[in-house]
């Protein structure tokens, strides 16, 4: 057991994070010194960081003193920052590889800050202090272990079941891997190889490049050149169907490696997501902080019926981009049993209102007339392109958002029950979320006079966020839904 009245301190190994913090933003002096006092200019340089990095590690502790976190850093200018227990919203844990070789973890702290951009607290622990600290926060009675029947503490007498457990099988990373955005990982295959191309020598790249170059130059003589553009078109596709393939594959083996072994249990009040090879993280969201469900969908995941599952939920996040996600991928069956298992308070059992079929051209006349208009002006300065394609390419993309309107006006729709309101939109990105009535912070009915005409008006829903409100955006549906929501919801 550790007393964690006491003053405590970051694991030793923190300190090669300072270095690197210091390092990026010094780098230039490093170079200032190295060109004007060469390698022992350097050293002195290094010797210095290393000082100061062990200084920040020595002089940053933390400790709890009445069900608060007292957290102190700084070597010359004191920092003091105070956490209630009562505050914490989230706490993430990771093990990385060099986590897992010095038994450490990092445990990420998160609050209802809504100005933090990141986590709160960051800590790097020793195993044995994170999991007693973990225990702490959230349950000082018992230490959990990994177990789909039961957690058993230090106290072995002391039993903590866990309630409900599920787990992503290989074949849903597989869907998940085949249905998610493949751009990125072509992107991610073009800096790879740039990077591949820094690194290997100038004169085995020089090779290289010369065969690739005459392979390409000789493509070019008999296929590009000497084509129709029928042909062209032909090799374009088996191009783009060959580089999808090839990140198809690296975006199986990432993700393979990212939700590796992901498990979702739920223990008294408490969600636990654990997922990951090499780095190993888990997170525990209080169910009570939760402000919302979020079921999230690209285009090909509609046609498939399958979404991704995510919580929005105050303070939880160290980016930007960070989302708390609880299932990446699940079916209707699946979605149906995390919120009844998991999420109960969530489930939605009132009437859902539809966009009127009189609304219908409202998803399709603007996309379609903006995008002929575009297509229009940009095809203009583009001489080369023979015109029977120039028309086939305005007549494609009018088409794609004709379609585009269509599942947008499908997906759009509102539903109120007495305690809860689910609402969707979109079109390549759907979104629908399921929001609990008292974790509302506003609605906004917004009418413009062509809405007017036909009674019907834009829904804005703002939910509690760690960004000061995430607005939900419900189009063109009746306005006679808002006294329906006024009589149901209880601010």
């Amino acid at each position: 057991m550790y007393s964690f009245e006491e003053s405590k301190r970051n694991h030793w190994t923190s300190i090669q994070k300072y270095i690197i913090e210091i390092l990026t933003q010094i780098f230039f002096i490093f170079l200032v010194l190295l060109k004007n006092f060469g390698i022992i200019g350097l050293l002195i340089g290094v010797i210095i960081v290393l000082i100061i990095a062990t200084l920040k590690w020595w002089k940053t502790i933390f400790y709890i003193k009445e069900d608060t976190i007292i957290y102190e850093k700084g070597i010359l200018c004191k920092n003091k920052k105070t956490i209630p227990f009562n505050k914490i919203t989230a706490i993430n844990t990771e093990k990385n590889l060099v986590n897992r070789i010095f038994n450490t973890c990092t445990l990420k702290i998160d609050t209802g800050a809504a100005t933090e951009k990141k986590a709160e607290l960051i800590l790097i622990l020793n195993e044995s202090l994170a999991e007693e600290f973990n225990k702490l926060l959230f349950n000082s009675k018992c230490k959990m272990i990994d177990s789909k029947e039961e957690h058993i503490g230090s106290n072995k007498n002391k039993i903590e079941v866990i309630d409900k457990y599920i787990n992503v099988s290989l074949k849903e990373i597989v869907i998940y891997s085949l249905t998610t955005n493949k751009f990125a990982w072509i992107l991610g295959i073009i800096a790879i190889w740039n990077k591949i191309n820094d690194i290997i020598s100038k004169s085995i790249m020089g090779k290289v490049n010369s065969k690739v170059n005459g392979v390409v130059m000789n493509a070019k003589d008999t296929i590009l050149d000497n084509a129709s553009w029928f042909i062209k078109i032909k090799y374009l596709i088996l191009l783009i169907i060959i580089v999808y393939i090839i990140a198809t594959i690296v975006s199986i083996v990432i993700n393979f490696i990212k939700f590796n072994d992901f498990k979702l249990y739920k223990i008294k009040n408490k969600l636990n997501v654990e997922y990951g090879l090499i780095t190993r993280k888990k997170y525990l969201l209080p169910i009570k902080k939760i402000q919302a469900v979020k079921l999230k969908q690209n285009i090909i995941q509609q046609f498939l019926g399958v979404y991704s599952i995510e919580v929005v939920i105050i303070g939880y996040g160290d980016s930007n981009d960070k989302k708390a996600i609880i299932y990446p991928i699940a079916n209707k069956n699946i979605v149906k049993k995390i919120i009844k298992d998991f999420l109960p308070k969530f489930s939605f059992n009132g009437q859902i209102h539809n966009t009127s079929l009189k609304c219908f051209s409202k998803f399709i006349v603007k996309r379609c007339v903006f995008s002929m208009i575009f297509m229009f002006i940009i095809l203009h300065f583009i001489s080369f392109i023979p015109m029977v394609y120039k028309y086939s390419l305005i007549i494609l993309l009018t088409l794609v958002q004709f379609i585009l309107g269509c599942i947008n006006y499908k997906n759009n729709f509102l539903g109120v029950s007495k305690n809860n309101v689910i609402a969707s939109s979109g079109s390549i990105k759907k979104i629908t979320y399921l929001i609990m009535q008292n974790n509302i912070q506003s609605i906004t009915k917004e009418q413009n006079p062509l809405q007017r005409l036909i009674n019907v008006c834009t829904y804005k829903i703002d939910i509690c966020t760690n960004s000061f409100g995430q607005v939900v955006i419900v189009k063109h549906l009746k306005e006679t839904i808002f006294n329906e929501l006024e009589e149901n919801l209880k601010f």
